[in-house]
């Protein structure tokens, strides 16, 4: 799939974090929702089309990290929390003329609550660069889940502007839906400090 494809059928998505840090604590959650309809009129077999097919998912992870190093540029948090997934996927079968339903929706969701840990951090690169990264991995409903992120950031007076990528993945193999799920992608935010 295009990501210019993804752009076009996608209804709704967004990203957003809530965090606090206090001495070497840092107390957050981040939460993705996307929203992705498409019209694909694709026969699937002699006399049925799939006419429409979507995916609606929510990503919840609320983490907790300590700070175990602090360098001249670099600050590395050990972290834990969970990773909370919901996907639904639905269709909608054209079943052809000699059919007397006609059409017929469907749908399958299901949801995943896993235990994460892993490392999060900062890489000053000069008074107003720096990289921002972080990568978890864990397992709980799912086999197993893992997560990378990687940013370049530019520090202002009260907010910070992000570009960067960020990879999720889980993998379950006795969970059908879940089988083998990944999200990817660029981003691009603003941090604000309060």
């Amino acid at each position: 799939i295009r990501f210019t494809d993804i752009v076009d059928d996608m209804q709704f998505g967004g990203m957003g974090v809530l965090g606090a840090s206090h001495n070497k604590w840092l107390l957050w959650t981040d939460a993705i929702y996307l929203d992705i309809d498409d019209n694909v009129e694709e026969e699937i077999e002699s006399g049925v089309e799939l006419d429409k097919l979507g995916v609606e998912a929510w990503v919840v992870q609320p983490k907790i990290g300590y700070e175990v190093m602090r360098t001249e540029r670099n600050t590395v948090y050990a972290l834990a929390g969970l990773r909370y997934l919901w996907v639904e996927v639905y269709g909608k079968l054209d079943l052809g003329p000699p059919n007397p339903v006609g059409s017929q929706d469907g749908d399958v969701s299901d949801s995943s609550w896993d235990a994460v840990a892993g490392v999060r951090g900062e890489y000053v690169l000069s008074d107003n660069w720096y990289i921002d990264y972080q990568l978890d991995g864990g397992a709980g409903d799912s086999d197993f889940t893992w997560q990378g992120i990687g940013a370049v950031a530019y520090r202002f007076k009260s907010f910070d502007a992000m570009f960067g990528y960020r990879y999720l993945d889980w993998k379950d193999t006795e969970n059908d839906a879940l089988a083998d799920i990944n999200m990817s992608g660029f981003m691009a935010g603003m941090r604000f400090r309060f």
